[in-house]
């Protein structure tokens, strides 16, 4: 079973690249004669689709396939939530819906009708729907197969130059079934649905669609992550499919940071890597931690101890705030310059007041915090140097309690010590 996260990951995510209003808006295909900006203005008055200050994530797919309750998923609503779409049986989409996500209001979800229908039928469906007016395309495939409509759709958004993504939900459900009927352990149940998704990937190559994956995914583990739950399920492609459609949405309308970013980096690089280090260079990583955690920090307990207990005990002892703050430990052996790490770390030069001491000899001779002048919910903790006469590393880790930040950072030298080994121990 997974561990619970402080901060739900889809969450975490959508506070990094969503926080704002795009840099610009969404480019839109014009006829001779027509202005972008009109023809924005005319989706918006017909279909609601707000191309300039939204990101638009459009879930098309043919009827019976569960569109709804993936959109439910990505928001962290359950199917009777007031503000969830809908989820029926029949098509009960009969036009395009939209849902604003209830934690990143910069995001919408547009469910749109069954594609393949007498009402909606293939060849005009992108262009009636306006699925060009969306940042990317997600398409949901039914019952295992990619079917010719969901080839259409992907062909016209290819042809329009969109990000464009298959998935197969219900990757729980799929495994579980392999497992059954095949009597096989999880590892080869996952191999065996990698297999598929390579299988219809070439699939896709072949009917001219280059370079669109495939990703097996669980609209329960997706809506455990969104709401920060431990997930008894195993996860297959969710992490990857969120980090890989979110960042794709933040490149296309946020050109100057992703081309400066570009410019910085090897264009090898996987886009979802590149916008990360985008968030990086911005300081929008520290977005995350405007507000303090969800969840208290776990601490080890003793038996008869509540964790309560043990964290106040902690705080009293030695400062360590563990419900409200996000503790980072920057550790290693004395003289490697853990001071001058944290200094950076908080834009500090040596000489400021508030900077970490900063010497060749043990300056550091307890735990001392270092609170990040504008983010005050991140604390870092610069510790006494390990494996020294005052500072033997058999006894370091649990006197200096370091089990109580939220992660490690041991500073090193040339060689890794064996003091080192015995705190990642």
């Amino acid at each position: 079973m997974g561990a619970a996260l402080r901060t739900p990951f889809h969450t975490a995510i959508k506070n990094v690249l969503f926080r704002d209003l795009p840099d610009s808006p969404r480019d839109v295909p014009t006829k001779p004669g027509e202005h972008q900006e009109d023809v924005r203005k005319s989706i918006q008055a017909e279909f609601g689709i707000d191309c300039v200050h939204n990101y638009n994530f459009g879930v098309s797919g043919s009827t019976g396939a569960v569109k709804s309750t993936f959109i439910n998923a990505l928001m962290g609503l359950k199917v009777n939530s007031d503000s969830a779409a809908k989820v029926g049986i029949g098509e009960s989409t009969t036009k395009i819906r939209a849902y604003r996500d209830p934690r990143s209001p910069h995001i919408v979800y547009w469910d749109t009708p069954g594609c393949g229908t007498k009402s909606f039928p293939a060849a005009e469906y992108f262009e009636e729907q306006k699925l060009f007016a969306f940042d990317c395309i997600i398409i949901i495939i039914t019952g295992g197969s990619i079917l010719e409509a969901d080839i259409d759709i992907a062909r016209a958004a290819q042809h329009h130059g969109l990000p464009l993504y298959f998935v197969r939900l219900m990757s729980d459900m799929s495994l579980r079934k392999v497992m059954e009927e095949e009597d096989c352990p999880l590892e080869e149940a996952v191999s065996q649905l990698r297999k598929v998704v390579k299988v219809q990937e070439q699939h896709l190559t072949k009917a001219g669609i280059d370079k669109c994956r495939i990703f097996n995914v669980s609209a329960r583990v997706m809506l455990e992550m969104s709401t920060g739950q431990p997930t008894e399920y195993q996860m297959m492609d969710e992490t990857a499919f969120i980090q890989e459609v979110f960042s794709a949405a933040f490149a296309r309308r946020n050109r100057v940071q992703y081309n400066n970013l570009v410019a910085s980096f090897s264009e090898d690089l996987p886009i979802q890597v590149t916008v990360w280090a985008c968030g990086l260079l911005y300081g929008s990583i520290k977005r995350l931690f405007f507000e303090p955690p969800n969840n208290p920090r776990d601490v080890p307990t003793k038996p008869g101890e509540h964790p309560d207990d043990v964290r106040k005990l902690i705080q009293d002892e030695f400062g360590i705030d563990c419900v409200h703050k996000y503790n980072f430990g920057v550790s290693g052996h004395s003289g490697h310059g853990k001071s001058s790490f944290i200094n950076a770390l908080i834009g500090l030069k040596a000489n400021s007041v508030s900077a970490a001491k900063v010497g060749a000899v043990e300056c550091t001779t307890k735990i001392h915090p270092y609170y990040h002048p504008r983010y005050p919910h991140i604390v870092y903790w610069d510790t006494p140097g390990c494996g020294t006469p005052s500072f033997p590393a058999a006894e370091y880790f649990e006197k200096q309690k370091l089990f109580a930040f939220d992660c490690i950072i041991i500073i090193t030298g040339r060689s890794i010590l064996e003091s080192d080994i015995d705190i990642a121990r």
